[in-house]
């Protein structure tokens, strides 16, 4: 017995999707949906733009298997990331104050936790900023917000 397919997937002087076309477009339209799941759940957190208007920074809390924090920089027209945070082993959806600061002359980027900073970034040396060069700044934002 011969079926006529036509009447299923449109008529024979319109549309006409053959069996082996129309197993590829459900097979293409899965393969969409399956890459779906491996998108990680992201929550954004803040958006700050710098002072002088030239770069934009980005905070996400992020989730794949652990729960991380991401901050993202755009410099013109790209987006990078700068820092990825390591797992956060307590609570996450407990509120860690976490904040991004820019330094008043826009050259760079603070991402603190609790008041205390974890990472800076020098955009115009193009690289993090060390654990001396983060704890001199912290005294001095410290001593600026005291004011």
């Amino acid at each position: 017995m011969v079926r006529d397919y036509t009447k299923y997937v449109g008529r024979s002087h319109g549309l006409y999707l053959s069996r082996k076309n129309l197993m590829f477009v459900g097979f293409v339209a899965l393969v969409l949906a399956s890459f779906q799941l491996f998108r990680q759940p992201t929550w954004l957190v803040q958006r700050l733009e710098a002072p002088n208007g030239e770069r934009t920074a980005v905070l996400k809390r992020k989730q794949y298997f652990e729960h991380y924090f991401k901050v993202q920089a755009k410099e013109g027209t790209a987006w990078r990331t700068i820092y990825n945070s390591p797992a956060l082993t307590n609570g996450y959806k407990v509120d860690l104050r976490e904040r991004l600061f820019w330094h008043p002359n826009s050259t760079r980027l603070y991402f603190t936790v609790k008041g205390h900073m974890v990472m800076g970034y020098d955009f115009e040396l193009g690289r993090h900023l060390t654990a001396v060069e983060l704890g001199a700044d912290q005294i001095e934002f410290s001593a600026q917000l005291a004011r």
